[in-house]
């Protein structure tokens, strides 16, 4: 039983879709007319192959990968919009509703989460697995190592340390009366 899960966990979920972020893209230099490049994707935390980056015109990229089995290709819009103290910030026009995304993934017909009907993991977990990721987040933060209990890092103010320490208390606390 799957109480206050959210949604159904048989929707498919992005992990396991390899994922091309323009912000990432452009991270990587200047998108440019000739900027070639390739990159190893990950699915689901796993090398999933090569991806090669190619800008050709003005606002498109184009992007050759392997998937279901054979050489795919695909060409993506590049769209801009203004920033409010300069320059711009790139955005991907989805292939298939031609929204504007900063993420579209690749399967074996590319498109945004919406038009692929995908979801994040976190959306399918229960009250337990919300838990150990705030858990796991507020461990982080505290730089906890496992098995000991949380020191104040140094640089950190020691109410910030109090609040963390607190919420992972909370946590903890949380799953042992689950349990």
């Amino acid at each position: 039983m799957r109480t206050g899960a959210g949604r159904p966990a048989t929707h498919v979920k992005t992990s396991g879709h390899i994922r091309v972020d323009v912000r990432a893209l452009a991270r990587r230099g200047p998108l440019s007319v000739g900027t070639m490049f390739s990159w190893s994707a990950r699915r689901g935390g796993r090398p999933a192959g090569m991806v090669d980056v190619r800008i050709e015109d003005a606002g498109v990229v184009r992007l050759d990968y392997w998937g279901a089995g054979q050489k795919e290709h695909l060409e993506l819009m590049l769209q801009y919009t203004a920033c409010n103290f300069g320059n711009h910030r790139p955005w991907f026009a989805c292939p298939r509703c031609t929204r504007r995304v900063a993420v579209v993934y690749l399967a074996p017909i590319a498109g945004c989460r919406r038009c692929l009907q995908l979801r994040y993991q976190s959306q399918s977990e229960d009250a337990l697995g919300r838990s150990w990721r705030r858990s796991q987040k507020t461990a982080a933060k505290l730089r906890v190592e496992s098995g000991h209990y949380p020191r104040r890092p140094k640089g950190m103010r020691r109410a910030t340390f109090e609040r963390l320490l607190q919420a992972w208390r909370r946590e903890e606390n949380f799953r042992e009366s689950a349990l």
